[in-house]
Formats: structure tokens, C-alpha cells, sequence
């Protein structure tokens, strides 16, 4: 959390606003040259062959660039601001309940994950509402567009890296908390993992926002998707050795094994913790996968004049889509955390997915012994 809010500082500080565009001056405007979307007047953008036309991506048109086709993009925008207050509900509804159940500390792994999740859906929606603002024509001077917007999407970018670099963490305290593996040796490697994970979310995460303020989209993309790939390897390598680490058997046993292959409950606890890891860990594989799609999409087409404005805009709000995906996991995973807890204070626990269960009856003893691993990451 401590590396997360220096990074918004950062942030903050560096932030700065990009100037006035220059005014649109008819036709002359269209043999503008430009190397920035800034150096181009409102409602027009800089595109691959370096001069101004207009901004398809947010449906202008015509000779002024003050028509508009963006029947599509409102569509669109309407989905997502929807899908982003149901999110951010959902959000609220289990950080109440962990706090109603005293499973809430801020400064654990868990506390940072679910902060993130509430701060990245925070962030999605004001994002939205600039292309929103912008797409009907509330921003004529693109005052909001180009000052809020890399703003904006910089805090995201540094609100979703520090929730995604913080789950590995979350498994690491699993792992040191777990019989066998809570040696001093192992507490110290943690130790030293985890600075260098945050030292990893600081800087990667500062770097893609102070690139975005330069206007460097292109090489933000490129550096988005290296960080992205980064983090499939790191879930993908973590999360098998460390349910080897937790259970012996994991491979043999499979993800779903019978019942009559545990000897006890504790084994049967390990194999679930093991298992949960895995399963959040394929999840972000495939949803990683789709993000860096769509982001490719964007990054491919958004300075193709030739190419509908739909198609980069279907980019961005796609990865904006799975990034509500992928917090509503992240969220879940908290949650089954604090399984235990949870189920005390009579409310559900989510296996995975978009939503949650505000309230369940009570489980069996042995489903709510088998939760005591992984309970440990919440309560740290």
C-alpha cells in the first residue's frame, strides 16, 4: 500500500497540463503537420501520416469535425459507466461486510488488493465520463480530454499494477503461514520478494504515467504489454511451485480429486488453498490474454485514418471490460480469504466471478475448517 500511494504522489507531482490547441482554421487545419494529438485542433487528432484529421474514435465527422456518428460509442459507454456502478457496489458491499466481520486490515496484502479494486473501478468510471463528456460534445476546447484523460489513465494504470503485483503476495503469506513452510529462511525470502515486488509496482507503474503525460501512447502500449507478459509469467511460475509448496500432491491429485483422497482435513485444507491459487491464477492468464488483445487493437488502429473510429474506442473500453473482469476476481479471492469469518457473520463467499452473495446460510464444520490456510493472509 505505502508503494501505491507513492506512486499517485508521484504522479501527482509530475502531472502537468498540455496547452491550448491551436484554434480550427477550415481547411487549412487539414494540412496541419503534427507529431502530438495536441498539436492538432479540438475534435481532430494527429494520425500515422503525421497530419490532422478528424477524431473518428470519439464518432467526429465532417468538414468542421463538428458532425457526429457516435451512436456506437454511446452504446458502449452506457454499458460500461452501468457496469461500473454495479462493480463499485460490489466493492463497498465487501469491504463493509470484511470491516462488520473484523477481516479488514488496509495495510495487508488482501486490504491492498481490495483497495485497488475499489480505487481501479473509481478511476474506470471518471474515465468513461471524459469519453462520455468529449463524445457529446461537452468539451469543445478538449480541455477535459487533455488534461484529465492521461491523468486519469495514469492513476488507474498505478491503481490496477499495485492490485495485481499485490495477489502474488497474498500467496507468498499463505505459503510462510503454512506448516512446513514457516521457517525463518522462508519468512526472509518473503521479506526480500516483496520489496522488490513493490519496488517493481513503483517503478513500472510511475513509468507508464509519466510516458502517457508526454503523449508517448504508442510506447506505453508497448511497455503495458511487456508489463502484462511479465505478470503471466509470474502468476502462471508462482502459482504451480507455490501449490507444490502448500500441497505435496497437488499434479497427482488434480483440481477437483474425491474426497476419499485426503486422510485428513488438513491435507484436504492444503489442496483447497493450492487449488484456489491456481484457478485465480488461470483466470488472469486468460483474462491478461484478452486485455493485451484489445490493447493491441487500440494501439494498431487508433492512427489509422482509414480504419472507423469504433474500432480503437471497442479497444480501450475492452480492456476497460476486463479490467472489471479481473477485479471482481481479485475481489472474490479476498473474500474466500476471509471464508471463515464471512460465513460467521452469515454472509457469502464468492467461488470466482463478477458478483458476490450478500448473504448464505451457514456451511457444514468441515467445509469451514478447511479455510483456516488461507484465512491467515486476511488476518495477517
Amino acid at each position: 500500500m505505502r508503494a501505491a500511494l507513492f506512486s499517485v504522489l508521484v504522479a501527482i507531482l509530475v502531472s502537468v497540463g498540455s496547452g491550448a490547441r491551436p484554434a480550427f482554421a477550415g481547411n487549412a487545419s487539414f494540412a496541419l503537420e503534427c507529431e502530438l494529438e495536441t498539436d492538432c485542433p479540438a475534435k481532430m487528432f494527429c494520425f500515422e501520416d503525421g497530419k490532422c484529421d478528424c477524431y473518428g474514435y470519439y464518432g467526429h465527422t465532417g468538414d468542421d469535425c463538428q458532425g457526429s456518428s457516435a451512436t456506437g460509442q454511446i452504446i458502449v459507454l452506457a454499458i460500461l459507466l452501468a457496469s461500473c456502478a454495479v462493480q463499485q457496489y460490489e466493492n463497498f458491499l465487501t469491504l463493509y461486510q470484511l470491516k462488520q466481520c473484523d477481516a479488514f486490515k488496509a495495510g495487508t496484502p488482501a486490504g491492498t488488493v481490495l483497495l485497488a479494486c475499489i480505487s481501479s473501478t473509481f478511476f474506470e468510471f471518471c474515465l468513461l465520463m471524459v469519453y462520455l463528456l468529449v463524445t457529446l460534445g461537452a468539451d469543445p476546447d478538449y480541455v477535459v480530454n487533455d488534461t484529465a484523460r492521461p491523468l486519469i489513465f495514469g492513476l488507474l494504470v498505478i491503481c490496477k499494477l499495485t492490485g495485481m503485483f499485490a495477489i502474488p503476495i497474498m500467496w507468498m503469506e499463505i505459503v510462510v503461514k503454512s506448516p512446513g513452510n514457516n521457517s525463518d529462511e522462508n519468512k526472509k525470502k518473503y521479506k526480500q520478494i516483496k520489496t522488490s515486488i513493490h519496488a517493481t509496482t513503483v517503478i513500472s507503474s510511475t513509468g507508464v504515467f509519466a510516458l502517457l503525460l508526454m503523449g508517448k501512447a504508442a510506447i506505453v502500449s508497448l511497455l503495458f504489454v511487456l508489463i502484462l507478459l511479465m505478470l503471466l509469467v509470474l502468476y502462471q511460475v508462482a502459482s504451480r511451485k507455490l501449490a507444490l509448496m502448500i500441497c505435496k500432491n497437488f499434479w497427482e491429485l488434480g483440481l477437483n480429486p474425491g474426497e476419499d483422497k485426503f486422510s485428513n482435513n488438513a491435507e484436504k485444507s492444503g489442496h483447497k488453498a493450492a487449488k484456489n491459487i491456481v484457478v485465480v491464477a488461470n483466470n488472469v492468464f486468460r483474462l491478461i490474454s484478452a486485455f493485451i488483445i484489445f490493447l493491441l487493437v487500440f494501439s494498431r488502429t487508433v492512427k489509422k485514418n482509414s480504419i472507423p473510429g469504433i474500432v480503437p474506442f471497442l479497444g480501450v473500453n475492452g480492456f476497460i471490460l476486463i479490467c472489471l473482469i479481473m477485479e471482481g476476481i481479485c475481489r472474490n479471492y479476498v473474500r474466500l480469504g476471509s471464508q471463515k469469518k464471512l460465513q460467521k457473520g452469515g454472509y457469502g463467499v464468492a467461488k470466482g466471478g463478477f458478483f458476490v452473495k450478500s448473504k448464505v446460510t451457514a456451511l457444514s464444520t468441515t467445509q469451514m475448517q478447511s479455510t483456516t490456510v488461507e484465512q491467515s493472509s486476511i488476518d495477517s
